[in-house]
């Protein structure tokens, strides 16, 4: 393998290797273009490749594709800072929401109804109006599951019992 050879598999490896991390492949490249390949002993071929090779050796290739691997992580590991990645702020559930009975969110649920102008039926065998889905969405549940609750609500409203609602009292 000659130098020209050794180069462009190098750069092969750096450029998978270093795909995930912005700007280190030109970084690397600039480097393997402008340093003195003989002079460092850290991109030379172990004396192993070079036995491999001269015997026919069929792992030779393997030794040549670990040995790139390794200049580039050092490479890496030497020229590059760590990246600092913030941990993912999740919010917590806040305890109000935690603690929330379902009357509550049945109240709530109705009167984000009121608020967004939707005009609302005095019974739940009436249709709700158009816009419920928008106010699921923003809720994050679906719509039969927002309906359910807004009925619930306009049933404890006119007096009537949500469990069971449709049987004769």
């Amino acid at each position: 393998m000659d130098g020209e050879q050794y180069r462009r598999q190098l750069l092969g490896v750096a450029k998978q290797r270093l795909r995930l991390i912005p700007g280190a492949y030109e970084r690397f490249k600039w480097a393997a273009e402008n340093e003195i390949w003989a002079n460092l002993p850290q991109w030379a071929l172990p004396a192993a490749f070079h036995f491999a090779e001269m015997t026919g050796d069929p792992r030779a290739s393997e030794l040549v594709i670990n040995h790139l691997k390794g200049v580039v992580d050092r490479w890496a590991k030497d020229n590059l800072k760590p990246i600092a990645i913030e941990p993912l702020a999740l919010s917590e559930p806040s305890n109000e929401a935690a603690r929330e009975t379902s009357e509550q969110r049945q109240a709530r649920r109705y009167g984000a109804c009121i608020s967004a102008g939707l005009k609302m039926p005095t019974d739940d065998y009436s249709h709700l109006p158009r816009g419920i889905g928008k106010l699921a969405k923003a809720e994050g549940i679906t719509r039969q599951a927002f309906s359910d609750d807004v009925k619930a609500h306009i049933r404890r409203l006119n007096g009537r019992q949500t469990a069971g609602a449709y049987l004769p009292k």
